[in-house]
């Protein structure tokens, strides 16, 4: 038995034409055969337990949104989480489409008063409901109207009662800090107040006294410069390192760039897999500071067999100058075997990925495969 629902509001009306189960429709048999009076019958509504197609008016245009099961779950879905993102501020679109990179109903602002709603064309059972992208901009009130349709339907148990509607929380780097500036900014002045309050306590102590060495003797002098001693053995045994090896970020950055030219490559296809699940899993939940970049931040990374990041360099300009808001360098390791020699034994194999970080907060990472290796970027200027 075919039934129709309705739920209208002054610019949108949702319409549903399904089938009832076969025991609701025993049980309005046995109503009708024990002759109850109309009206006591009428309160008694069918159960639509499938849906066959959906359609979706709006003030304004002559033909409606059609569609079936599929099209009506991805229209809740959408109008839900954009509505979310529309009244709270945040972009809850960023994080959904992580999972679902093709949707059939899309939904995208185009000012402060319109917003634009786009079908992608739909398949049913074999056959094309729809065989062209539907698209319809709508003001803020369809919208919201919109909205109020769905939450009927929603709550109404006497159609398709096992229709669910996931909504999922947005992750925290994705909410813009809501602390005023003051506060914000209280810890770092404690902090620079204290500073200046122990340098001022330091100031009044005295400097330890220094004790001059004694000169050596003529015979001690004449015995340590002998004219056996070859002039190797009279230099120092251990020459203080020059500024360029002290350890730094420059440095670790350095390195790791030169390594991803000269480590073996792994190339077995399901250890790839894996180090890229790996290298994903370490990266997105250390990635806690909002973006402030407008384009996606590219770099080429090196990953051991234990999952450690060992290796990684810049691919554009916007990756070296916002490299701070990346946690790349807190998860870098670099290996004990020097990293500057060429074809050594001792060098340990990586597998190759790039990794982007997008301006919406998406991380990718994808294997490398067999793209040639590049140069290593020069280190920033201090």
């Amino acid at each position: 038995m075919s039934i129709q629902r309705q739920y209208s509001l002054p610019s949108c009306k949702l319409i549903l034409e399904g089938k009832s189960s076969e025991g609701q429709d025993s049980f309005s048999q046995n109503l009708d055969k024990q002759g109850l009076d109309q009206e006591v019958r009428s309160f008694d509504r069918p159960l639509i337990s499938e849906v066959d197609t959906i359609e979706c008016y709006f003030s304004g245009y002559e033909k409606p949104l059609r569609g079936g099961r599929v099209f009506l779950e991805s229209l809740a879905s959408t109008v839900s989480t954009y509505v979310q993102g529309f009244l709270s501020g945040i972009p809850h679109g960023a994080y959904v489409d992580r999972q679902h990179s093709h949707k059939l109903v899309e939904l995208e602002r185009i000012d402060q008063n319109l917003h634009r709603l786009m079908v992608q064309p739909q398949v049913a059972d074999g056959a094309a409901l729809t065989t062209a992208p539907q698209q319809f901009d709508l003001t803020t009130v369809q919208l919201f109207d919109l909205v109020e349709a769905i939450d009927r339907f929603h709550a109404d148990e006497q159609t398709l009662p096992d229709f669910k509607l996931n909504l999922a929380p947005v992750p925290k780097r994705y909410v813009m800090a809501q602390e005023p500036i003051a506060k914000r900014a209280a810890a770092p002045a404690l902090g620079t107040a204290g500073l200046a309050i122990a340098a001022l306590a330091l100031f009044f102590i005295p400097a330890p006294p220094v004790q001059r060495p004694e000169p050596a003797s003529a015979t001690s002098s004449q015995t340590a410069v002998s004219p056996s001693v070859s002039p190797s053995a009279a230099s120092p045994p251990n020459p203080p390192p020059s500024p360029a090896a002290s350890p730094g970020a420059g440095t670790a950055e350095e390195a790791s760039a030169l390594l991803l030219t000269t480590a073996p490559e792994i190339t077995d296809p399901a250890e790839q897999e894996r180090l890229k699940t790996v290298l994903y899993e370490k990266i997105d939940p250390a990635w806690k500071i909002t973006p402030t970049f407008q384009t996606p931040l590219e770099y080429q990374a090196g990953v051991a067999a234990n999952g450690d990041l060992v290796g990684y360099q810049f691919l554009n300009d916007e990756a070296l100058q916002y490299k701070q808001e990346v946690p790349l360098l807190d998860l870098l390791r670099i290996p004990a075997a020097a990293p500057n020699v060429t074809g050594a034994e001792s060098q340990e194999a990586i597998a190759r990925f790039r990794v982007v970080f997008k301006p919406d907060g998406v991380l990718e990472v994808s294997p490398w495969y067999g793209q040639p290796p590049t140069e290593p970027s020069p280190s920033p200027s201090p």
